[in-house]
């Protein structure tokens, strides 16, 4: 026998001796409760080495007791009692009861939202659903949905995009599903068993708590081998794709292990009721949060539109950290049992299953474990930067699916006397109707203030005071496009609006020169009819309007018709040919008109908006680089927003 061949068989046999002689076959462990397998107990360390430890190369994270956010993870009842202070303290958190774990743990939604189910502009409000903690090892997830859940409580009177989404949207969070696995992780935060390469119960907990023989909850002990290898992977036991795909096992053993029916699980039965809370007609996003692997992962239904749409509103949402995150579509298959396809497919909404870091390992940190299941131990100092960038990233995607903007409000008053000259607005109702309160001519040789009042904030308020783009868009410094077209006349004397100047309110209405009813949702800019324009009577003309609200979202074309989500796109959301997209476009409604004569009366008929090409969407999203590394600057970001509302305010590796 040669050196190297002696090597390798001391090496195999050290192997085997340090670890353990669990036996692999498809990816699961084939002799779970063999001696030497089932019963081999694992400890994490931060950097002893030795039989039966396995080094991160950081301190395996303790859970403490901390109603207040750390720089690390809380226990499950810490948690629990900070959301349930939540909804105890703030009018705007609602806390429900939507079923019992297998224990009899009560499982918390939160729904953050005012009460009256109606828009500021009569509608009926739509709803976004997100969830963490199926998987028990998955700790990042809890941490993530209660940053989400502090930072809407604390923001609902900041006056800004807070306030908005308290106004306009009902945010649906269920913190831990899996609360008994949860608690079970929690209690052994630096044990397993079996086998390295795929450690079970203890830290390394997946699925719930399920005994297959008698229906009732295992032990909440490790030392109990015969059952450590039980329990329900309650991302399989959803009714869409139940069983099917091979994304899931019939096996009692088998991490992915789907159960004996599909909806069999207290959890998944407790999920589908907290859905009624948005209520589930008004849904238009659902996320469920896993670790690890930085990607967004959402089912393709087949419906294009939808299909399509997902990407771009993920693509918004990347873009806040430089795509650091991936995005994969799974193929149009029905699906597995996970709780995404059952939302997407049932719902035909945008839906995924967001893999948050880390993007491998605990390499990744700088640690030295290699295996693959360290992902799931996110080290302690990366918790908090972590948190924020969950707040930041999830914050657009529900201010986008709130609904697309409008120019609500126009009005145009002389820029020397401020008498207004043109007022119009729209008013509200099943279909809204355009109320025209003033219309007076403009004259050639005078200058004026344009004031737009918009449906929604359309700019962010930046660290450093002022408006701004949200992080990651790409609206880029001129936030749209205005024109005084004058329709009987070539193209060439139509009045462009230089935007360079335009005014962002970041005060109340007042003399229309205030916000309407949050920050920087109006707008104001000056201009002027050149003195020598061909007119000769009394010209129609159209003011043609397009704007992106912080979210790239472009201006509804037709604010009479109000938008919806319906069948997996926007309804009501046209452009400017008239066409019902998922774009928007330009606003051509409002129409002043133009005179020699100040007292002049308004010409008979409409002005005709010339016909404008179809904006596209905003370029392609850059490919994610090849190293994912985790990013900074959340904690800045976060701590602009903190100010701005303490100032406003009145008082198998697979996460899947």
């Amino acid at each position: 026998m040669t050196y190297r061949l002696l090597l390798a068989v001391a090496i195999l046999v050290t192997s085997n001796w340090a670890f353990g002689q669990c036996q692999f076959a498809n990816n699961e462990i084939s002799n779970p409760f063999q001696p030497g397998c089932g019963d081999r107990m694992l400890t994490y360390t931060e950097s002893t080495v030795g039989p039966n430890l396995i080094p991160l190369g950081y301190p395996p994270p303790l859970p403490v007791s901390s109603l207040t956010a750390i720089d690390g993870f809380r226990t499950y009842d810490s948690l629990n009692a900070l959301h349930q202070d939540l909804a105890l303290l703030n009018p705007d958190v609602r806390v429900e009861q939507i079923g019992a774990t297998l224990s009899g743990r009560p499982i918390w939604a939160y729904v953050l939202g005012d009460t009256d189910a109606l828009t500021t502009d009569g509608q009926a409000e739509a709803a976004v659903m997100m969830i963490g903690g199926i998987h028990a090892r998955e700790w990042q997830t809890p941490e993530a949905l209660s940053a989400i859940l502090e930072y809407l409580a604390a923001s609902a009177n900041d006056g800004a995009i807070g306030s908005y989404l308290r106004d306009n949207l009902n945010v649906v969070l269920v913190p831990v599903l899996n609360i008994d696995g949860f608690m079970q992780a929690q209690a052994h935060h630096d044990r397993v068993s079996a086998d390295p390469a795929q450690p079970r119960e203890g830290r390394m907990r997946r699925r719930n708590l399920r005994n297959p023989n008698n229906g009732m909850a295992i032990d909440d002990t490790i030392d109990t081998v015969a059952d450590n290898f039980w329990g329900v992977d309650l991302n399989r036991n959803s009714p869409q794709g139940w069983g099917r795909n091979n994304g899931s096992s019939a096996s009692v053993t088998s991490l992915v292990y789907r159960g004996p029916t599909a909806t069999s699980e207290p959890e998944i039965v407790a999920l589908q009721a907290g859905a009624d809370l948005g209520p589930r007609n008004r849904l238009r996003l659902f996320i469920d949060v896993h670790s690890f692997s930085q990607v967004y992962l959402s089912p393709s239904t087949g419906n294009p539109r939808r299909d399509n749409y997902t990407a771009v509103l993920a693509g918004v949402m990347r873009a806040v950290h430089s795509f650091k995150y991936g995005f994969v579509a799974d193929p149009a298959d029905g699906g597995i049992g996970v709780t995404v396809d059952w939302f997407a497919y049932t719902f035909d909404i945008p839906s995924w299953t967001l893999e948050i870091e880390p993007l491998s390992g605990a390499q990744q940190y700088g640690g030295t474990a290699s295996h693959g299941h360290s992902g799931f131990i996110l080290p302690d100092a990366e918790v908090a930067r972590v948190r924020d960038e969950m707040v930041e990233a999830n914050l657009i995607g529900f201010y986008r699916q709130a609904g697309p903007p409008y120019v609500q409000t126009v009005r145009i008053a002389d820029a020397n006397t401020g008498e207004l000259r043109y007022s119009a607005s729209w008013q509200n109702g099943a279909v809204r109707t355009l109320n025209v309160a003033e219309n007076l001519a403009l004259q050639p040789g005078a200058s004026y203030r344009l004031y737009l009042g918009f449906s929604k904030p359309m700019r962010f308020q930046s660290v450093a005071g002022g408006p701004a783009n949200y992080p990651g868009q790409q609206t880029g410094p001129i936030p749209g496009d205005i024109e005084l077209q004058i329709p009987s006349q070539d193209a060439v004397n139509d009045i462009v609006v230089d935007l360079s100047t335009i005014e962002w309110h970041d005060q109340p209405d007042g003399a229309s020169n205030g916000y309407q009813q949050y920050l920087y949702d109006a707008a104001s800019v000056d201009f002027s009819i050149p003195a020598g324009a061909p007119i000769t009577g009394s010209e129609p003309v159209v003011l043609s309007l397009l704007f992106r609200d912080m979210s790239d979202f472009l201006t509804d074309s037709d604010p009479a018709t109000v938008t919806d989500w319906v069948n997996g796109g926007w309804a009501g959301f046209e452009d400017v040919s008239g066409a019902s997209t998922d774009v928007g476009g330009y606003d051509c409604n409002f129409r002043p008109f133009i005179a020699l004569d100040a007292t002049a009366a308004a010409p008979a008929g409409n002005a005709v908006c010339r016909a404008a090409t179809a904006v596209p969407p905003p370029p392609p999203v850059p490919p994610p680089p090849t190293r994912r590394n985790g990013g900074g600057g959340g904690a800045l970001w976060l701590t602009g927003l903190l100010l701005l509302m303490l100032r406003r305010r009145p008082g198998n590796k697979s996460g899947e």
